[in-house]
């Protein structure tokens, strides 16, 4: 079946027009709202994210100042290990951006001196701020200043990874597109059930218009209690039918007469053998 096919069935059929449409419009709508909550979801997650990385980095930063200033890096390997998660990447910096404490080891006594972090460096400080955040890839990064006395000894850096964000959102979407389809399917088997109870009023209404056609004027539609459109028709179509029936009745029985009048004058002119002239008062043929 091609869509030429298809295309000739929609425009014949008035119950599978509605019927897709009404499918479209789910379809559609539903796909406008699963967006905008994934938007939304995506949104408020990375806020949440955000927000944690703020505190973490934050708290950090304000009990690692005393030991960075005594340099206690077993003290500050303590305090980090407390924040350590499969998804958290930390590092303690003197004011040199010299790593003096990480959950990866690999960085220690390493610089940070990358275009990444010395962006953000110079934006903290352009701005005048004790923080600075950014997302880049699936991480959100995050570098607070450590001070002492309004002074800045070092920065405290947490790098996030957020790509089970992702996968969060893939899986509320792949849930959002069973519920669409759900939604679709139980919009089309309802729409299904209210179409095909008016189509087949119009079906009925349609072979009643083809007896009459055919003369046939014995034919009474079911009426029902409701005043929607179809009722009304219906109800005019039984009014039209009975005025048709009594007229055709009416010019059956006329017709009756005359043919019998007919029938009367013929015997009765045929059973006179002499001439039979008709005058008027005046004596006129």
């Amino acid at each position: 079946m091609n869509l030429l096919t298809l295309y000739k069935k929609y425009n014949q059929s008035v119950k599978i027009k509605l019927i897709i449409n009404v499918i479209v419009i789910h379809a559609v709508l539903m796909g406008f709202i699963m967006f905008d909550l994934l938007q939304r979801e995506s949104d408020f997650m990375k806020e949440q994210f955000s927000q944690q990385a703020n505190e973490i980095t934050s708290i950090i930063a304000s009990n690692s100042s005393v030991l960075l200033l005594n340099n206690d890096l077993v003290a500050l390997d303590e305090l980090i290990a407390d924040m350590k998660s499969r998804n958290h990447t930390i590092f303690i910096l003197d004011r040199t951006s010299k790593v003096r404490a990480t959950t990866d080891k690999e960085y220690f006594n390493k610089y940070f001196n990358d275009a990444i972090s010395t962006n953000m460096l110079k934006n903290m400080l352009a701005l005048n701020k004790s923080s600075a955040q950014m997302m880049h890839g699936d991480v959100i990064d995050t570098l607070h200043a450590i001070e002492v006395d309004n002074k800045t000894i070092g920065y405290v850096r947490t790098l996030i990874n957020n790509n089970h964000i992702n996968k969060e959102l893939t899986l509320i979407t792949n849930k959002g597109i069973l519920y669409i389809f759900a939604a679709i399917f139980l919009g089309a088997f309802f729409a299904w059930l209210s179409v095909s109870k008016i189509t087949l009023r119009l079906q009925n209404i349609a072979r009643a218009a083809e007896q009459i056609a055919n003369k046939d004027f014995d034919i009474q539609l079911e009426e029902s209690n409701t005043n929607d459109e179809v009722s009304k028709m219906i109800r005019a179509f039984n009014v039209m039918n009975s005025s048709i029936k009594e007229y055709v009745t009416e010019l059956q029985k006329s017709n009756e007469i005359i043919f019998r009048e007919k029938e009367l004058a013929e015997v009765t002119l045929s059973s006179i053998g002499d001439c039979v002239i008709v005058t008027d008062k005046e004596g006129r043929v």
